[in-house]
C-alpha cells in the first residue's frame, strides 16, 4: 500500500490481496471449497483457476495422475502514516505439482493485504500492518512487510526486524521498531 502524503491527510492505504493461481490440463477437474473465491477459464488445452479471497481445500478428479503449474501470491503490507513510505509487495512462489491422484486435496489460503496507517492526528498509528501468507499445501509465501511511518518528533520508524546488525541502516528504538541512522 501507499504511504500516506502528509500529517492530516487521507489515511495510507491498504496492501494488495494476495492470489492462488493453478493451470492443469482441461480434461481434469478441479473443485474448490464454498469458502474460497475462485474462477475459472480454459484457455487452450488447459484450464487456469483463479483464488482471490477465502481459506479452503481443493479437490482434483484426475486419473492417472496430473500435475498442476501454480503461482502463490502474499498480500502486501499496508501504508506508513505521516509523510511514509509504502509497504512491502507479498512473496511469492512459483513451481509444479506433479502425480497428483484421484480426489487428492489441497489447502488453499488467500493473504489479505495489511491495513494502512491511520494517522489523521497526531497520536494515530506510525505504520501499516503486514500482509497475511497465501498457501497450496506446504507451499507458503510470507506477507509483504508494514510500511514505515515517523514519530511527532520526526523519527523514522519501522516495524519488523533489519536484515543484519553489520549492514543495517537502522538503529533500535524499542521491541521491533527501529529509527534510521542519520549521518
Amino acid at each position: 500500500g501507499a504511504g500516506q502524503l502528509s500529517y492530516g491527510s487521507i489515511a495510507a492505504s491498504a496492501g494488495g490481496s494476495g492470489v492462488v493461481i493453478l493451470r492443469y490440463p482441461s480434461i481434469y477437474y478441479m473443485i474448490p471449497d464454498t469458502g474460497l473465491t475462485a474462477s475459472t477459464l480454459t484457455i487452450g488445452a488447459n484450464k487456469v483457476s483463479t483464488f482471490t479471497a477465502g481459506t479452503g481445500n481443493v479437490y482434483f478428479s484426475s486419473n492417472p495422475p496430473v500435475t498442476v503449474d501454480y503461482l502463490v501470491v502474499a498480500g502486501g503490507g499496508g501504508g506508513g502514516g505521516r509523510h511514509a513510505g509504502g509497504g512491502g509487495g507479498g512473496g511469492f512462489r512459483a513451481g509444479t505439482l506433479t502425480d497428483i491422484l484421484l480426489n487428492s486435496s489441497y489447502a488453499v489460503s488467500v493473504g489479505a493485504g495489511g491495513s494502512g496507517a491511520l494517522d489523521n492526528t497526531a497520536s494515530g498509528t506510525k505504520y501499516g500492518s503486514a500482509g497475511s501468507s497465501s498457501t497450496l499445501g506446504a507451499i507458503t509465501s510470507a506477507g509483504g512487510g508494514a510500511g514505515a511511518g515517523h514519530t511527532s518528533g520526526g523519527k523514522i520508524i519501522a516495524s519488523g526486524k533489519p536484515p543484519s546488525k553489520n549492514v543495517c541502516p537502522f538503529t533500535r528504538l524499542n521491541g521491533d521498531e527501529y529509527q534510521e541512522k542519520r549521518k
